[in-house]
């Protein structure tokens, strides 16, 4: 919190300091340069705003709350980029760069707003208060901040990169180009054509380390949680190890369960190690998943199986839910050391039949295909019981 802070005034001080004596140094009025410091430090705050807001919602996107200085810090770079960019052509500056990256490490309308900041602090800069220099970056900044979004789980981020130079050029070209010279000619098409070459190049740079120290390695979260020896599920084991157990059953059936049905089976198996967490361990079991940076479908189907959401259930829950209730029948029999070979199947059909009773598939979206295929994987694995049986404390 203190370094963010702190990274917060070091950033708002540049951009200011640089609006007022970039203003003094080009002759500005007073007047002038009162309002280009007022409105840079009202944008100022709209960003840290929004970074802020996001971080205490959870909107921002990966661990950015833990690393406030991936944002900070292109920020502050960007500020000097700002005077820079104010001794260069307009088609020279590299905004769209900013408005991909911040977007990244922060979220969408965060990165959008800190990316317009630094192009509004550039104009008042340099002395270019123009509406069209100001909708070439930003449309071109928007349009690749939404491309860049849709993409974020699929990676292609090579052809976003591609696309958001294109419209770059498309507006650089219509906007600066046509609009304001209202000719064409190999000239002009020199400064933006460095300016695409150079936002290729720092995209490509950036990228990389993006997708191996934030990207790829949020993505296996669910390793990470799903490890048996991972911390929580070691502190529930110490803490219980029926419970332990329990979870290490149920997970495995729903996990197969829906994989066989092309489910979520990573989000189901999460949700079968930790709906109970918070109760085993008498913890804040939403602090427990915003701490460990639960995965949002994992999150639902826990929400889910203790109440705490009343949609229709999906899938993946109703398929925990039946799994759950077969290792609470298997684990009674287990503690009165039965043989139920014989009983197996008749077991098994009372339970599901009785939660259907009960209503449960009427809130439920899962398909009449994924249940037949849900009540013939529990009927086959009766030699699991015996594994259940062995491990009962």
């Amino acid at each position: 919190m203190r370094n963010s802070v702190l990274y917060t005034v070091i950033w708002i001080l540049l951009m200011i300091g640089g609006v007022l004596l970039l203003g003094v140094g080009r002759g500005a009025d007073v007047y002038t340069i009162l309002c280009d410091g007022i409105v840079v430090s009202i944008c100022c705050l709209i960003t840290v705003f929004l970074w802020y807001f996001g971080r205490t919602t959870d909107t921002l996107h990966f661990d950015a709350p833990q690393h406030p200085f991936r944002f900070f810090g292109v920020l502050i770079s960007g500020a000097f980029f700002c005077v820079l960019f104010s001794i260069l052509p307009d088609t020279g500056w590299l905004f769209l760069s900013f408005y991909i990256l911040l977007s990244i490490v922060s979220n969408s309308l965060t990165g959008i707003a800190g990316a317009t900041t630094l192009l509004i602090s550039t104009m008042f800069m340099s002395g270019t208060v123009n509406l069209m220099t100001f909708l070439v970056y930003f449309i071109a900044g928007l349009v690749g901040v939404a491309l860049f979004e849709s993409v974020m789980e699929s990676h292609k981020f090579a052809l976003c990169v591609f696309l958001s130079i294109l419209i770059q050029l498309c507006t650089i070209s219509a906007g600066e180009i046509l609009f304001e010279t209202k000719s064409l000619s190999y000239e002009s098409f020199m400064i933006p054509g460095i300016n695409l070459l150079f936002n290729t190049v720092i995209l490509v740079i950036a990228l990389k380390p993006i997708m191996t120290t934030i990207i790829l390695p949020r993505e296996n979260l669910y390793q990470t949680i799903n490890d048996p020896e991972y911390r929580l599920m070691k502190e529930l084991r110490e803490k219980s190890a029926n419970d332990y157990f329990h979870a290490l059953h149920t997970a495995r059936l729903a996990e197969n369960i829906c994989r066989d049905c092309d489910l979520n089976a990573d989000a189901v198996k999460t949700a079968a190690y930790y709906w109970k967490y918070g109760k085993i361990m008498e913890e804040d079991q939403d602090v427990i998943m915003s701490l460990h940076h639960f995965p949002e479908a994992a999150v639902n189907i826990i929400n889910q199986m203790n109440r705490t959401d009343n949609s229709a259930l999906t899938a993946e829950t109703t398929v925990l839910m039946f799994c759950d209730a077969e290792v609470n029948m298997m684990e009674v029999f287990a503690d009165k050391n039965m043989d139920i070979h014989s009983q197996y199947k008749t077991l098994v059909n009372k339970i599901l039949d009785r939660k259907i009773e009960n209503g449960i598939l009427n809130r439920s979206k899962i398909s009449v295909m994924d249940m037949n295929a849900l009540r013939r994987y529990l009927l086959e694995d009766e030699m699991y019981y015996d594994f259940i049986r062995s491990n009962r404390v």
